[in-house]
Formats: C-alpha cells, sequence, structure tokens
C-alpha cells in the first residue's frame, strides 16, 4: 500500500511538528525547576555571612526546623518541606487524584553558620532546589499502606479499586 501526500499537505504538517517541538523546548528551558538550576550552576559557593538577601547562592548543610516540625504524610518523617502526589490510573492514563505540598520556613546550618530560608510564602518556594529523600511507589491498591489511607481519607476521598 502506498500512501500519497500532497507537498503542500506535507510542508504544513512538517511545520506544525517543527512548531511543537521548539514549543516544548521553550517551555522546558523556561521552567522555575530549570531556571533555578541554571542560577545555581552559575553561581559559586559561599559562606552564609557573605550572602546577601535575594541573590542566587548555593549552602549544602543541615536543615533546622525554625518552629514545629512538619511530618510527611506517607513516611512520617519530620521535615521542612513535603510533596505527596497520588494518582490513579484509568482507561486513559494517569491523573492527579490527591496532591498536598507544605513548606515551612527553616535555618539552613553550614560550618556553623545559620540563614534561614523563608518558604512560607508558597509563591517563594518556587525560586528553592529540593532534593528530595523519600520516594514511594505503589502499583496496586492492594499496597496501600495505613499512612496512604489516612492521607487519602483527610482528603475526604476514597480507594478506587
Amino acid at each position: 500500500m502506498l500512501i500519497v501526500i500532497e507537498e503542500s499537505n506535507f510542508i504544513l504538517f512538517l511545520v506544525f511538528i517543527i512548531a511543537i517541538i521548539i514549543f516544548a523546548i521553550i517551555a522546558n528551558y523556561f521552567s522555575d525547576k530549570n531556571m533555578i538550576l541554571r542560577e545555581l550552576k552559575k553561581s559559586k559557593r559561599k559562606s552564609i555571612n557573605n550572602a546577601k538577601e535575594g541573590e542566587y547562592v548555593k549552602f549544602v548543610g543541615k536543615a533546622l526546623h525554625a518552629n514545629k516540625p512538619l511530618i510527611a504524610p506517607l513516611s512520617g518523617k519530620e521535615c521542612v518541606y513535603y510533596h505527596t502526589l497520588i494518582e490513579q490510573q484509568d482507561d486513559d492514563g494517569w491523573e492527579k487524584y490527591i496532591e498536598e505540598k507544605r513548606p515551612q520556613d527553616f535555618f539552613i546550618q553550614v560550618n556553623g553558620e545559620l540563614a534561614i530560608v523563608k518558604l512560607a510564602n508558597h509563591y517563594d518556594f518556587r525560586k528553592v532546589h529540593v532534593v528530595f529523600d523519600f520516594n514511594e511507589e505503589t502499583k496496586s491498591s492492594l499496597e496501600h499502606t495505613p499512612n496512604i489511607e489516612k492521607f487519602i481519607k483527610k482528603h475526604n476521598r476514597h480507594f478506587q479499586k
């Protein structure tokens, strides 16, 4: 079987595909995460005492609670931030079922120096790159842990089997 495509239709199709690819590249390049990572890559590590407010700086240290610590709903770990996402699969693929993000202000300790990182305002949180230390995936409703069940009930949802 031979498929014949007129040249003008092929050119329009090709332009459409190229436009989609260009859009995806631009969207990825200007995503909050990638913009922060580029700035951090250009930034040099500084001591906390030499950092200026509003400046992009790299600190690698220990996060210390400024207030009562948050408790991550699935792991039960004390933390200064958590992002919990539960998705469910249907005939069309995966869709978001419940999502919860909770940041809080915290101190970061580096070589005996302390700085406060203010994240209580959720908009400011987009300016911070977080390294996660816990990830849990379950493959079916049979694997739901008590913490997952409690989290789903907290959001007035129920298991869909």
